[in-house]
């Protein structure tokens, strides 16, 4: 759920119009989804809850999945197809963070990091390629479909290359025990998408 609703939702963002009121229209489904998380943490979403917590308790809807569809809202209202921090953001907490979970759990067991024990060096390089490959993908697909311009003049490869380093730096960010890395890594990429991106 976590690497891939994120990505799947912006995949489709070419197909709205260009009309104001889009950005309204799209900015329903995560706001949908966040009502649908406080409702599974106070009430009847019990299937909802128990597919989203990793420990069971219901109470942990109102945690990373709540802070997720708010970084998907934020991202859909404020950036829309106006600019690529959004898309960067979102690809960058969904995918990256998602995939440095998945394998960090499956091969990290031999590789943690000296400094962050709960990580791992296979996680973090699974953030990258993740990250990295889902950003540049959306980012070419929102140019190949007109949905918005690409900075840089659209090079590709020079767009690419500053996503890497963009990733890289949120990998890195992704070890600091600060906070919940489902806002410290969307909004340090957004951050940085600002500087290098434009």
């Amino acid at each position: 759920i976590h690497t891939l609703s994120g990505p799947l939702f912006m995949l489709f963002w070419p197909i709205f119009s260009s009309e104001p009121g889009a950005r309204a229209f799209a900015s329903v489904v995560p706001l949908v989804n966040a009502v649908r998380l406080v409702t599974a943490a106070y009430g009847d979403e019990a299937d909802l809850a128990t597919a989203i917590s990793r420990s069971g308790d219901k109470k942990e809807a109102l945690g990373g999945p709540f802070l997720y569809v708010l970084i998907l809202l934020a991202a859909t209202s404020l950036c829309w197809t106006d600019s690529l921090v959004g898309v960067i953001a979102v690809s960058t907490m969904a995918a990256g963070d998602g995939m440095a979970d998945i394998v960090g759990r499956r091969l990290g067991e031999g590789n943690r990091w000296p400094f962050s024990k709960k990580k791992s060096i296979a996680g973090s390089a699974a953030f990258v390629i993740a990250s990295t490959a889902c950003s540049v993908a959306l980012t070419a697909w929102m140019g190949y479909t007109g949905t918005l311009g690409l900075p840089l003049g659209g090079d590709m490869i020079a767009l690419a290359s500053r996503i890497a380093l963009i990733s890289t730096i949120c990998a890195g960010v992704e070890l600091i025990p600060l906070g919940d890395d489902n806002w410290t890594v969307p909004l340090c990429a957004a951050l940085l998408s600002m500087i290098l991106l434009h």
